[in-house]
């Protein structure tokens, strides 16, 4: 079909911009990576030109939409992941008018925005993602909008999809999109940069597409995207009813609604289901809330209670600042901030004496109020006659939950006193029930886990992803809010958006918060920015991209105080790119803050990792507010006295260098809350850290320490020390039973004999590894059923247990040993991935700094 062209060209950025979109086309594709990473990091925070002024917002009248497209059809594989030759008809929408090719005489083929289509008709992603379109020209860039098998017009099996729902994952949707990205690339005989976008289920998609296929996908921008609101797959970052706490946080006044919204819901409960307990009561629920079917049974009113729930959830969702049809799949606008408008329906009150009383007035009104309430979402059209009480929340997406379990919220528990509904808590069991039930399969709930890792695991082996998340929005609950491990990865929090708003097209009612956290840009007098003429000397010969990269980075740091100068990690490398590999501390770097009194100010955070550091410049000692210094990935054999005059430094990462010992003037640096020397050469405990009463996080694994100085027990606020691959043997110091706050250590493949039963006894004890010693200890198991037949030093219960040595008992009925690894009681250990689960204590450290400080 021929493209609609759209009215006008869009020449300024958007407020939702990249701000500094145009100096990512000429670098990335010469350069690819790192020119990526600044790309996705500008989208919201900003980028200074020389002459920075205040962007305004990209308002694109009219919005363009899949009129503006050319339609494609792309045959792809049913199945990626066998011989199958089995293919479908994938159904994608292409805009490239706007895309610069050399082909057409421009300078340079410009990158390509691709929206990873999600459980729903892609034409719907075409016509709302603003944040795509509105970006378009100012890159130069293609625009792909694919739709998801199984969804919209993209159906394998044709009509007999619902008996072949075994090629409906995730995992199949992301080969998909990689398959038709590189066709398309090779079609059109480029090989350019490609940024996933998302949001919700999309951006989900988005990240662990950025994830799985690093050379495909050179960064993504996952919108709302709730890759931990697995309740049993990541338990220790997510739990159900952190989801509804989020609705309930919309019907509050501190985010708009009136004052007795919530509590007027919270009361709805008791006599909504104290009506349920009669059959007047189920005949007068019927006429209250005009349904459609009259209720029987008490089941049928945990419909109905569930139909109001979802009410509510859908609205907090779409808490949108102003009217949007993308909730309703645009049959009809929802107002502005429906929780809000919903909310102003019970700002009453309402004397509520007997919940089960069914001809009392109050609780008629209070039920009445509900029904008008939740018709702001239910009956939006105002052409509903009568309510249906059956209704399907999941649709399809039922299927995914019970085979993936990806986040379904119509199973997540509530509690009714966190948030303003009825207790509800549905087990695994019954969860399983219903989708053996009705999908034939059985969901295995630590399957995303498996897959991608834990959170720390996950987020620290990858690379150029934007996280963002409303306030408003349910599944922030679910989402990735904090960031300890990963510079490259960026965290946006937006107060008062719902879900995804940050990618809509910009509009004028979008919340200063919207405003601030999408565009940061602030005018800044040219002379602040002096034109830096600084060279770097660099080993791979390319000394001007690296100037430039490194200007830019300068310059974004007067918003953020953040430098990032790390080269990208060897799993995230694109085949071919240039990463930046700095041998020295960049002259632009010091020269900067010699000059400028906001460098020595305002920078707090420097991240030089994986570069070729082989000297860190005492230079350094300039940055006198630096609070986090990261140096880890280099060929460092020493580091500078002057790092003892950063006396505000709180972490200090220079884990894979060379070092075998570290200044004495570290002592100086008594804030020291984080210190990372792991992989290095040191053969002894630095002990310039005693002097650091303040840390907390210590790493010193695979090193070649042969013992922990009885100094240790100095180090008072340890929380987690890590010594894992060392040589530490025969014993441990009784000091280490001092550390009264340790909660993790790391031991594991050292040369201990004994587990000494101080370190048991630690009060805070969580986690310890001891797998890899010596030891002493066995056990005997029935080589059949599992069982523990005899032992030393073995409780009667087997599972959850480190096994030192495991007897195996042959035909005669002799007993052979077999060295295995570290035998520890259950209650003393989180045997799986707990040891780098550093973000659960976050605020309990800084609640004990600040106490510590006020002494």
């Amino acid at each position: 079909m021929e493209d609609a062209p759209l009215l006008r060209p869009q020449r300024q950025l958007s407020q939702r911009s990249f701000v500094n979109w145009s100096i990512f086309v000429p670098v990335c594709l010469g350069i690819g990576l790192v020119a990526v990473g600044q790309l996705l990091l500008s989208l919201y925070h900003n980028t200074f030109g020389l002459d920075s002024t205040l962007e305004v917002p990209n308002y694109m009248n009219p919005k363009p939409n899949v009129t503006n497209c050319t339609l494609h059809w792309f045959e792809q594989r049913v199945d990626h992941f066998t011989t199958l030759n089995t293919t479908y008809q994938q159904r994608y929408y292409v805009y490239d008018k706007f895309w610069s090719r050399k082909s057409k005489g421009d300078a340079f083929d410009g990158p390509i925005l691709f929206y990873c289509g999600n459980e729903g008709d892609v034409t719907l992603y075409v016509n709302n993602t603003g944040l795509m379109w509105e970006n378009a020209q100012s890159l130069g860039a293609a625009l792909i909008f694919a739709e998801h098998r199984y969804f919209g017009k993209s159906y394998p099996f044709a009509n007999d999809y619902m008996n072949n729902l075994q090629y409906l994952t995730h995992e199949q949707a992301l080969a998909d999109y990689a398959t038709l990205i590189q066709t398309f690339q090779v079609d059109n005989q480029v090989d350019v940069p490609v940024v996933a976008f998302g949001g919700s289920y999309g951006g989900m998609l988005a990240a662990w597409f950025r994830m799985k296929y690093p050379s495909v996908i050179a960064g993504s921008i996952a919108a709302s995207a709730p890759i931990l609101g697995f309740p049993r797959g990541y338990p220790g970052h997510f739990h159900g009813e952190k989801y509804w706490q989020v609705v309930t946080h919309d019907a509050k006044p501190e985010a708009g609604s009136a004052p007795a919204c919530e509590g007027n819901v919270r009361a709805t409960w008791p006599v909504l289901f104290g009506f349920g307990n009669s059959s007047i009561g189920r005949n007068k629920l019927s006429e209250i809330f005009q349904l459609c079917t009259p209720l029987n049974t008490s089941a049928q009113v945990e419909k109905l209670a569930m139909n109001l729930l979802m009410g509510w959830d859908t609205m907090a969702m779409g808490n949108f600042p102003f009217p949007s049809s993308y909730l309703t799949d645009g049959a009809v606008d929802l107002p502005a901030f429906p929780v809000r408008a919903a909310c102003n329906e019970l700002n009453e009150s309402f004397t509520i004496t007997n919940p089960s009383a069914v001809n009392d007035t109050e609780n008629i009104r209070l039920l009445t109020a509900m029904k008008v309430a939740v018709d702001v979402y239910a009956n939006a059209t105002k052409s509903l006659t009568c309510s249906p009480l059956d209704q399907d929340y999941d649709g399809i997406w039922g299927y995914i939950w019970c085979s993936q379990m990806l986040p379904q919220e119509s199973y997540f528990d509530t509690d009714g006193i966190h948030d303003m509904f009825w207790p509800r808590n549905v087990s695994l069991v019954k969860i399983t029930s219903d989708c053996q039930k009705k999908w034939g399969v059985t969901p295995d709930p630590q399957w995303i886990r498996y897959e991608y890792g834990p959170l720390d695991r996950m987020i620290s082996s990858t690379s150029n992803i934007v996280f963002t998340n409303g306030g408003y929005d349910p599944w922030s609950s679910g989402g990735v809010l904090t960031n300890p491990w990963n510079p490259s990865i960026e965290i946006v929090s937006i107060p008062e958006g719902a879900h995804h708003l940050d990618l809509f097209f910009s509009h004028v009612d979008d919340p200063i918060s919207v405003r601030l956290a999408l565009n940061m840009a602030v005018e800044l007098n040219a002379t602040t920015l002096d034109p830096l003429r600084g060279e770097v000397d660099t080993s791979s010969g390319h000394c001007r991209w690296v100037r430039d990269a490194i200007e830019r980075r300068l310059k974004k740091a007067i918003a953020t105080g953040i430098v990032d100068l790390s080269g990208p990690s060897s799993t995230s490398l694109i085949h071919g790119h240039s990463c930046m590999q700095l041998d020295l501390l960049p002259k632009e770097l010091y020269a900067t803050a010699s000059r400028a009194s906001w460098a020595k100010k305002q920078l707090h955070e420097i991240y030089l990792t994986n570069n070729s550091l082989s000297l860190l410049s005492p230079e350094i000692s300039l940055f006198e507010n630096l609070v986090v210094l990261g140096l880890g990935g280099n060929a460092l054999t020493s580091l500078p006295n002057e790092l003892g005059s950063l006396l505000r430094l709180e972490k200090l990462y220079a884990e894979r260098n060379h070092l075998s010992c570290i200044p004495e003037a570290i002592s100086n640096c008594t804030r020291l809350t984080h210190i990372f020397l792991d992989s290095n050469r040191f053969t002894s405990f630095p002990t310039a850290l005693f002097a650091c009463s303040r840390l907390q996080h210590v790493g010193l694994s695979h090193n070649e320490l042969r013992s922990i100085p009885a100094q240790i027990h100095r180090l008072s606020w340890l929380i987690s020390l890590d010594l894992d691959g060392n040589r530490i043997g025969p014993s441990l110091p009784h000091e280490l039973g001092f550390l009264v706050r340790l909660q993790r250590l790391g031991l594991e493949h050292n040369c201990l004999d004994t587990l000494p039963t101080f370190v048991l006894k630690l009060p805070q004890l969580t986690c310890l590894r001891m797998n890899g010693n010596r030891a002493p200890g066995h056990v005997v198991k029935d080589s059949i059923t599992g069982e523990v037949l005899d032992g030393v030093n073995v409780p009667t219960r087997f599972d959850g247990y480190l096994q030192l040595r495991e007897a195996v008992v042959d035909e005669e009925g002799n007993k052979q040993f077999v060295s295995l690894n570290g035998l520890v009681p259950t209650d003393a250990i989180n045997l799986e991935d707990s040891f780098h689960d550093r973000d659960k204590d976050e605020v309990q450290e800084e609640n004990e700094l600040e106490s510590l400080s006020m002494h």
